[in-house]
This record gives structure tokens, C-alpha cells and sequence, in this order.
């Protein structure tokens, strides 16, 4: 329990006062003057140390309490009642700044708490929203033949392992790791390019560099290597399931907003008409742009800067799609990831409004050459209507605020539409979530039976 002794008979009580970042909170005001109306304000620090906020008034009931839990505020930074609403809801208070929310490391959230009355301050909480559980152990690999964190669970082991893979931003999550590591999986988050020990780009990245993560886990004596999921998202999904095709090591595979074939390398975040993979020392196919697929793209670029010009978000999924629709049926075909042979259960995670691919029709594809070359573990689909495309593990995080779009119309950089909202972001990555915990448990519990 976090309470705060103040001059005043009004209660903060939160419970519990440290938990792990995707637990339930109960947040109540007691010995407040029944209707009378407060307003709690939630504010914390992101990975870059800049201050996050949100706010939300409610009304006392009979007894003098607000509920936080079962009851909606009447304004505020959230709408209708939503127990974890003012954590998901925080936005960036510097007006001068328009970055996401940063977190990477495995650090907890501290998080701020005040209840005020006619802008005085009445009462107030500080909670502590853990990554990484009690006994969960890290080992840090700097290269130079690996570069990642791999969290270890408490108890003896072995334990199933997830391997997590970040998209075109590069990099690794750790707090995603350390949160899986606390729900009893070994978590292994890899970096692949964008890091210090890596490529620069993503562009050339061999497949026998995660053939050799795969073997170097085989030699924990902690992780049961015969119960191995790979989870990626974006780029990462593309990969997570290019690595399953390929590989037959890898069990079970997590696929946040995938794409069902292969694209092009990036420098950057600025597409090239370089392989991204290769494997054995051989380019991989992907998909490259057509004479006609080039001058939509020259056509985009217009856009985004007359949409840069107008400070109106720029949506990415139009290039895509476009070129699809003008790609020739043999390149795709090419391009496109040999899902039949992944050796274990699927599950595809994709959200409606996703405006940087069209990862539902790229669900899609993969669900109908599934079923052509008559697949035999099951593949499920989580399908979030209205929600764009930061929703799942490693990016989507309970409780975190979501990524819906970068930049801002008080800057001067472009402003990049990632879809959705706020509130149906941060709605699906917390039933994606668990569903995610489920189907590893189950995935990984019915290869060990097999093995």
C-alpha cells in the first residue's frame, strides 16, 4: 500500500505500491466530503528523462470515495473506467518535444501520484512498476559476436526461451525481456543492426548470425533449447517468421504487425534497393520496386513533403499497398515467406488502422498460404479494429503509453502516422499481452510434452 502522510484527512491508497508493470492497480481517494470533486494527476519519466502527465477528475461518492477502478471521470486524459487509465494516457508535458515514450532498459517506472482539491494539493502516492521481477537474473552480451540482454527467470530451469526482435528502429528492448523473464520464460532480446557491435543499417544482415544465437543458448545449462519462440514486430515479425521458415529450432513464433514477404534493406528509416537478409552467402528475394512502383514512390515522397509543408501526418501504409497492386505475381511469389514450413504454432498480431504496412491483408496472405499447403499446428490471429501498429511484444507494453504517431504539429520535422488512438492502442497491447503469455505457455508446455 502507498500512502503519504498530509495535513488532511483525505486518503491516496494505491495498492500494491511496487508491482510488476503489467499488474492490475487499485487506486482509491477515501475521506473526501460526499459529491465533492478532486482531480488525481499521474506523472513520471521516460528513458530520455523527459516528464510525462495525466490527469482525471471524479466525483465523491455517498461515502466519500472515489474508486478509481469503478469509476469513470468527468474529465480528464482518459474517457469511461479504466483502472489503468491514467498511466496509459500520459502525454509529453514539453511542448518543445514531440518523441514517444522511451523505455528500453529493464529499470522500473516510478510513478507520481496527487490528488488535489481546488488546486491544492491533498494527497499524495508514489508507486514502483517493475520489468523485472524478484531472482530474475541478466547476462549482458556486448559483442562482438553477439550483441543483447538475456533475462533469466528465478528457480532452477530449464526454462522455454523467446528470442525478441525490434523492427527498423533497431536496437533491443530489455524491459520487454525482463517482463517475459517475470512470467517464467527465459527472454533473449537481440540486436541486430542500429547498436554499438552491429551493422549500421538494416541491410546484409546474415541468418547465421541467429543460427549462432540459436546455438549459443543450446549451451545455457538454464534454458531448454527444445522450447524455443521467436517474437518480433514490423520488420522484426519478418524476420521472426523468415528465421522459423528457415530454421526448425524455432518452436513457436509471435508475429506483431508481420508482413507475409520480404522487403528491402533500409539505411536508415529510408528504404534501398539492397537485400535486408542473406543467408549462406546469397541475397535474399524481396520485393523491389517496379518503373511504376519507383514513380509512386517519387509521388509519396511529394506527398510527404507537401504533407510536411501542411503539418498533416504522413501515412506509409499507401506505398505499400501501391506497390502491391503493381508488383508482378512472380516477384511476389518470390518475395514471399515460406510460412508451410515453420515447425510450430503461429500467432499474428495486426491492428486495423496500421498506417506504416498493411500487416492485417499481410496477416492475411499468410493465414491463406497456410491453409493451401495444408498446415498442421494451428495459426491464430488477433485482429484489433481501430488499432494501428505499435500493439505488441517487444513495443506494446501494458500500461506504457502508446506509440500512435511521431512528431508534432509544434515542431518543424515530419509527422509520421503510426495509427490508431491512444486509448485502443493501449487496449489491445494489454489483451495482446496476455493472450501472448497464453499462447507461449501453451506452445512451449505442448513441445515439451512432445519432446
Amino acid at each position: 500500500m502507498a500512502t503519504e502522510d498530509v495535513p488532511s484527512p483525505i486518503r491516496l491508497v494505491v495498492e500494491p505500491q511496487e508491482s510488476l508493470a503489467d499488474a492490475p492497480l487499485s487506486i482509491q481517494l477515501q475521506g473526501l466530503e460526499p459529491g465533492q470533486q478532486v482531480t488525481l494527476h499521474a506523472s513520471t519519466l521516460d528513458g530520455w528523462r523527459c516528464s510525462w502527465a495525466s490527469w482525471a477528475t471524479f466525483v465523491a461518492d455517498e461515502e466519500g470515495t472515489v474508486d478509481v477502478n469503478q469509476q469513470a471521470p468527468l474529465a480528464g486524459s482518459y474517457e469511461g473506467v479504466d483502472a489503468l487509465g491514467l498511466l496509459w494516457s500520459m502525454t509529453l508535458q514539453d511542448p518543445a518535444e514531440s518523441h514517444l515514450f522511451v523505455k528500453t532498459t529493464a529499470t522500473p517506472l516510478t510513478i507520481t501520484l496527487n490528488a488535489t482539491c481546488d488546486d491544492q494539493v491533498v494527497a499524495s502516492a508514489r508507486i514502483q512498476r517493475l520489468f523485472a521481477a524478484p531472482g530474475v537474473q541478466r547476462i549482458n552480451l556486448e559483442g562482438p559476436d553477439m550483441v543483447g540482454t538475456l533475462f533469466l527467470p528465478s528457480g532452477p530451469g530449464p526454462h522455454p526461451c523467446v528470442i525478441l526482435l525490434n523492427g527498423s528502429d533497431g536496437g533491443f528492448h530489455a524491459h520487454s525481456a525482463a517482463l517475459l523473464a517475470s512470467h517464467g520464460f527465459a527472454a533473449f532480446a537481440l540486436a541486430y543492426f542500429g547498436v554499438e557491435n552491429c551493422p549500421p543499417h538494416l541491410l546484409t544482415i546474415p541468418l547465421e548470425y541467429f543460427e549462432q544465437a540459436f546455438s549459443w543458448l543450446g549451451n545455457q545449462p538454464a534454458i531448454d533449447s527444445t522450447r524455443l519462440a521467436i517474437c518480433g514486430l514490423s520488420r522484426g515479425a519478418e524476420l521472426a517468421l523468415l528465421l522459423a521458415s528457415t530454421f526448425p529450432a524455432v518452436k513457436a513464433v509471435i508475429a506483431g504487425s508481420p508482413s507475409s514477404l520480404l522487403w528491402p534493406g533500409l539505411k536508415g528509416y529510408r528504404s534501398v534497393n539492397e537485400p535486408a537478409w542473406t543467408y549462406c552467402g546469397e541475397a535474399l528475394p524481396y520485393l523491389a520496386a517496379s518503373s511504376s512502383g519507383k514513380f509512386a514512390a517519387f509521388l509519396s515522397v511529394v506527398s510527404f513533403l507537401w504533407g510536411m509543408l501542411r503539418r498533416k501526418p504522413f501515412r506509409l501504409t499507401r506505398i505499400f499497398l501501391k506497390q502491391l497492386q503493381q508488383a508482378d505475381p512472380e516477384a511476389i511469389a518470390r518475395a514471399s515467406i515460406a510460412v508451410e514450413r515453420i515447425a510450430g504454432p503461429i500467432l499474428l498480431v495486426a491492428g486495423s488502422d496500421d498506417q506504416v504496412w498493411p500487416s492485417c491483408q499481410f496477416a492475411e496472405r499468410i493465414r491463406a498460404r497456410l491453409e493451401k499447403h495444408g498446415f498442421s499446428h494451428s495459426c491464430t490471429y488477433l485482429r484489433y479494429e481501430g488499432a494501428g501498429h505499435f500493439i505488441c511484444c517487444p513495443y506494446g507494453v501494458p500500461s506504457l503509453p502508446p506509440w500512435v504517431s511521431r512528431g508534432s504539429a509544434a515542431d518543424r520535422g515530419p509527422i509520421v502516422a503510426f495509427g490508431g488512438t491512444a486509448l485502443l492502442n493501449a487496449h489491445a497491447s494489454q489483451d495482446c499481452w496476455y493472450k501472448l503469455l497464453s499462447f507461449l505457455q501453451e506452445a512451449l508446455e505442448r513441445e515439451s510434452q512432445q519432446a
